[in-house]
This record gives structure tokens, C-alpha cells and sequence, in this order.
């Protein structure tokens, strides 16, 4: 059974504070000291400075959770492991030793394969010199793989998650590239997308697919036993680029 629409600010308070935030200090936590044990010392030290300084990503992802209380454990679940993983591989591309975009494409395949139930892992570090996270990587993968086959209508709105993953992957590869090519790429990805977004700018087109929100958006629509494609449709593009 679904949980009933919130029609007053107050009850969304309510259950963000009575049911959601627990949950995400928990997971968050737990997250947090794998962050601690890896090994390498500078992939160590972008993870916890990732989570120390993005905790409020994982929070205002994880109100999405609210809307529905009775998958609240699998959408906190979720959305931890995910944002978590995003904001980890943006510190190893901004702040980190690479400015290799062979390096932050393989890095960002884990978005996608985080959100492929039983895709095969890959090696995420293969060209970078840092490898060894001890697995936290790979966890937080695993951990999103196990969530997303707990919804039960995932496989009818997976491809649109996947797209706006695939365009947040690109955004990402292209401006922490050198800077001096970074402008270039962006508008040459640009070009490849302007036609179906006329409405707007490359910059806001850019700034959209900066966005996770669409992604945790469709997660709670993907509980419901039977989503209407209409209605995917209709989500997918009130969040991208708009809400985005």
C-alpha cells in the first residue's frame, strides 16, 4: 500500500524527521566508515572529503523517500549509495590527480551499471594510478543494484533513468577535462543535443544534467505496481531540463 498524499508542509516535516532521517544517518554512517578503510590514501581522503562536505546532497535527495513511507528503507537506500557515488567520483575528477577523460568516463560507468540490475562489475580505476578502495566503490554499486530490484515497476522507467545518468556522466567528463578544452567539449556535446531543447541555453542544458533529482524522482514513481508510460513521460520531462 502506498503511502497517502501530503497535502500540508507540516506532514512532510513529520515524516521526513520521523522516518527518513534515521534512516539516512544510518546509511550514511555506514558509508562513511567504509570511506574510512580504504586503503589508498588519496582515494581515502576524496571519499571522506566528499562525504564531509556533500552530506546535504544525500539529505534533500532522501526527502524524496518520503512521499512513499512504505519503501522508505529501499529509496534512502538507494539514494545514499547513489549520490554517494556521485559525489565521491566528482572530487576524484575536480580535486583529485587526473584531468584524463578516458579516466573519468571509466570512472562514471559505475553510475550506469549501479542502476543495470545484474550488470557486471568493472575495473572503475583502470586508468588512473590510485585502485585500491578496498571495494567501496564496488559496494555502493552493489548496494543501488540490490535497492533497484526491490521497485516494482523499475524496468518501466529504467532507460529514462539511464539517460539522465549517461547525460550527468558526460557533464562531468567534459567540464573537469583540461580547461582550456573544457568550453569546446561542452558545446560540441551541446550540438548534439540543442535540437530536442530549444527552449534553452547550452549553459542551463549543462546545468540540468547536473542534476540528480529526476533520478530520485523516478525511483519513488517506480513503486508503484503499474506506472502509466504517459505519466513517466510526463515526470521525466517536468525534471529535465526544467526542475533540473
Amino acid at each position: 500500500m502506498q503511502a497517502k498524499p501530503i497535502h500540508k508542509p507540516w506532514q512532510l516535516l513529520f515524516r521526513v524527521y520521523r522516518y527518513i532521517l534515521p534512516l539516512l544517518e544510518q546509511e550514511f554512517a555506514y558509508w562513511y566508515e567504509r570511506a574510512k578503510e580504504i586503503p589508498n590514501r588519496e582515494l581515502r581522503k576524496q571519499a571522506i572529503a566528499s562525504m564531509d562536505s556533500k552530506k546535504f546532497h544525500c539529505q534533500g535527495g532522501s526527502v524524496y523517500a518520503s512521499q512513499v513511507i512504505s519503501y522508505k528503507e529501499t529509496l534512502v537506500k538507494l539514494i545514499v549509495a547513489y549520490q554517494t557515488i556521485s559525489d565521491y567520483l566528482d572530487n576524484l575528477c575536480d580535486r583529485s590527480t587526473s584531468l584524463d577523460p578516458i579516466d573519468f568516463r571509466q570512472l562514471h560507468y559505475s553510475m550506469q551499471d549501479a542502476l543495470t540490475p545484474d550488470a557486471p562489475l568493472r575495473d572503475y580505476y583502470e586508468f588512473r594510478e590510485e585502485k585500491d578502495d578496498g571495494g567501496f566503490l564496488t559496494g555502493l554499486v552493489l548496494r543501488c543494484q540490490e535497492m533497484i530490484q526491490k521497485l516494482p515497476s523499475y524496468k518501466d522507467v529504467q532507460q529514462h533513468i539511464l539517460n539522465l545518468s549517461t547525460l550527468y556522466s558526460d557533464l562531468q567528463v567534459y567540464k573537469h577535462i583540461a580547461q582550456e578544452k573544457r568550453e569546446e567539449a561542452l558545446l560540441t556535446w551541446w550540438d548534439q543535443h540543442k535540437e530536442s531543447y530549444p527552449e534553452i541555453e547550452w549553459q542551463e542544458f549543462a546545468a540540468a544534467t547536473g542534476s540528480t533529482v529526476g533520478i530520485f524522482a523516478l525511483f519513488c514513481l517506480a513503486t508503484e505496481p503499474v506506472v502509466d508510460q504517459k505519466e513517466i513521460e510526463a515526470l521525466h520531462h517536468a525534471y529535465f531540463p526544467w526542475i533540473g
